[in-house]
């Protein structure tokens, strides 16, 4: 199934700004934020929530819930740019009603703990955008903020790359599905579970012991899951690392179990893609059709929709 992209951007819409997990530590990553999007000539608008804080959290469940269910449902805001990761989505998703969003379909754009809220998305039949959050726009790399705007005004996603590591040579189509692995993880059996069927799986994480991934790994490999995708797309796996004695093998090792077993699986592989908790987070587009390409020298993502 195709999915729809949300209507594109123009001069002059509004981007709501929201926390819907943990709270902002500093209110200069705010005005970051705004100073970005007005800088290339866009509207603001605050959710209520913003500046609160309880425990690790941007306010309690109800309040994130409210400021995110009333940007969803205004019929105003063009994009809503999720502020911070960290924890909290997970307690507020079942409570969001999508009606008015499906009425008026907008981009949400990030990454982390906000793979629940994309992946939410998806399953509502629209394109969401995996990429920096609100906290992190003003200071990410030219290439990544240029991206973003052009997905937004154009609707034009490519990726290229000679230094990225190519695991496993190929060509294949698929639709790009994923985001961080452990929410990912938690999203199978749920009604917001993506296709896997001829899939493009891209995954990022960060704090994670290596068995943690490799049990996740084995989950998958167990669901047969991995049977089903088109290739896979491995980013970066921050501040993770062995435990104790550990398992014997790297992050790469670990994810390319995923076409290895019990056969070997004949789709691109690529590790060090531009994806995750790094400066050089590169948005890529949830639930859009790309060409993925791999060689030994180059990586190559290509939107149908270009």
């Amino acid at each position: 199934m195709f999915l729809q992209s949300p209507p594109l951007l123009e001069k002059g819409s509004i981007i709501g700004l929201v926390a819907p997990a943990s709270g902002i530590e500093g209110s200069n990553l705010i005005e970051e934020a705004i100073g970005f999007w007005q800088k290339n000539g866009y509207n603001v608008k605050l959710a209520d929530n913003l500046r609160s804080r309880l425990h690790q959290f941007a306010g309690t469940d109800m309040e994130r819930w409210k400021a995110l269910q009333s940007f969803l449902d205004n019929p105003e805001i063009g994009a809503i740019h999720c502020m911070r990761g960290g924890y909290g989505t997970i307690r507020i998703l079942s409570k969001i009603c999508w009606n008015q969003f499906l009425k008026y379909p907008k981009w949400i754009i990030g990454y982390s703990d906000i793979t629940l809220l994309l992946n939410a998305v998806n399953s509502m039949g629209f394109e969401a955008i995996h990429g920096p959050l609100g906290t992190e726009i003003a200071r990410a790399p030219e290439n990544c903020k240029k991206a973003l705007l052009k997905i937004l005004e154009t609707g034009q996603s490519n990726f290229f790359s000679n230094s990225v590591l190519a695991l496993q040579e190929g060509e294949s189509t698929g639709k790009l599905i994923g985001g961080n692995f452990t929410l990912l993880h938690h999203l199978i059996a749920t009604p917001w579970e993506p296709c896997w069927e001829s899939a493009l799986l891209i995954l990022e994480d960060i704090g994670e012991y290596y068995y943690h991934l490799d049990r996740m790994t084995q989950h998958f490999i167990l669901t047969r899951k991995w049977e089903k995708l088109n290739g896979i797309i491995i980013g970066s796996f921050t501040d993770c690392q062995e435990k104790s004695k550990g398992i014997g093998k790297n992050i790469e090792q670990i994810i390319y179990q995923l076409v290895e077993n019990p056969l070997k699986r004949n789709i691109p592989v690529v590790s060090k893609f531009p994806a995750g908790h790094i400066p050089e987070n590169f948005p890529l587009v949830l639930g859009r059709e790309y060409k993925f390409k791999v060689t030994i020298h180059s990586c190559t993502l290509t939107s149908s929709s270009n």
